[in-house]
C-alpha cells in the first residue's frame, strides 16, 4: 500500500510533523469514499483517520477525535470538524477538518492538532478548589465573577503537551476579563488571553 504522501499532496507542520494538508490535485481522484451505503460521512472521515493513522501521528483516532461540527452549504458540499481529546480530555485547539463534495467522497483533509500525546496523568494535579485559591491570589477579581474550569491537554510547545486547567469567564464576566490556561500541576499560567470587547 503506498503511503499517502506517495499518493497525494500532504504538507506537514514543520514543528510536530502532523498533517495541516491532505489533497489531490488531480480532481479525478479522491482521498476515501464509503466501503457502504449506511456510513455517515463523520463515520467516512474516521474511518480514513484510522486507516492512516501512522500517516497522521495518532494512535487511535476513533477514540482521540469527537465531532465537533457537521455543516452542508447550499451547493451540497460538506465539512466536518472533529475536536481532538485525549482520555477524554479535550486537546486545545486541536481541530481536524474533513471536507466532502456532493457525492459525499473525501476531498480534502485539514488539521491543526497535535500526535497522541504520551504518559500524562489525566487524574494528577491540584484540586479545583486549590486551583481556584492560587489563581485569586493572582486577580483577585477571580471570586468575584462567574467563571468555569475545564481540564484540557495543552501544548505548552508544539512537542510537549501538559495537562492543565482552563480558566474561562461566562456571562457577563466575559465583558472585561481573562481567560487563564493553568498548569494543572504547578498552578502556573501557561496562557492569558483577553476577552476584552471591542468595536471595529
Amino acid at each position: 500500500m503506498q503511503t499517502l504522501s506517495e499518493k497525494f499532496l500532504l504538507k506537514r507542520n514543520p514543528k510536530n510533523h502532523t498533517i495541516s494538508l491532505l489533497k489531490d490535485n488531480n480532481p479525478s481522484l479522491l482521498l476515501y469514499k464509503k466501503t457502504t451505503n449506511s456510513q455517515t460521512l463523520e463515520e467516512v472521515a474516521v474511518s480514513f483517520l484510522q486507516r492512516h493513522r501512522k500517516d497522521f501521528l495518532i494512535k487511535n483516532p476513533a477514540a482521540e477525535f469527537k465531532t465537533l461540527s457537521n455543516k452542508t452549504d447550499d451547493l451540497g458540499f460538506t465539512r466536518i470538524k472533529l475536536a481532538q481529546v485525549y482520555q477524554g480530555i479535550p486537546v486545545w485547539n486541536g481541530i481536524i477538518s474533513a471536507h466532502f463534495n456532493r457525492q459525499g467522497e473525501l476531498q480534502i483533509v485539514r488539521g491543526e492538532y497535535f500526535p497522541t500525546p504520551d504518559n500524562i496523568d489525566i487524574k494528577a494535579g491540584m484540586s479545583s478548589d486549590a486551583l481556584f485559591q492560587t489563581m485569586s491570589a493572582i486577580d483577585p477579581n477571580i471570586t468575584n465573577k462567574n467563571y468555569k474550569l475545564a481540564k484540557i491537554i495543552y501544548p505548552l510547545t508544539e512537542t510537549t503537551p501538559r495537562l492543565a486547567y482552563e480558566l474561562q469567564p461566562v456571562g457577563h464576566a466575559k465583558l472585561a476579563s481573562y481567560t487563564y490556561i493553568i498548569d494543572a500541576m504547578t498552578g502556573d499560567i501557561l496562557n492569558r488571553q483577553s476577552n476584552i470587547q471591542t468595536l471595529r
